[in-house]
């Protein structure tokens, strides 16, 4: 009877071990998950800056075209009035 108890002690400490280690390695893998998880945020932070950024020299991209179109429309027009003189000389 002795024995029987003392093999059920043993495969319960041994089920123990068992799970101690399997706990231990889930925790390395939530470790190295959060790990990750920090990274990926960190990521879309920057991501989001980079877009900020993009969003701004668009912005500004288009006020340039604009400004170079005005300033070509004023040069054709006074092109045209230069011709015009040309012609009228």
């Amino acid at each position: 009877m002795e024995d029987k108890i003392l093999e059920i002690l043993v495969e319960l400490k041994e089920s123990q071990t068992r799970l101690e280690n399997q706990i231990g390695n889930l925790e390395l893998g939530q470790q190295e998950t959060n790990k990750r998880l920090t990274n990926i945020e960190s990521d879309i932070k920057d991501i989001k800056i980079d877009i900020g950024s993009i969003k701004i020299n668009i912005k500004e991209t288009r006020e340039d075209a604009e400004s170079s179109e005005l300033a070509i429309a004023q040069n054709s027009l006074d092109i045209a009035k230069i011709k015009m003189r040309m012609k009228m000389a």
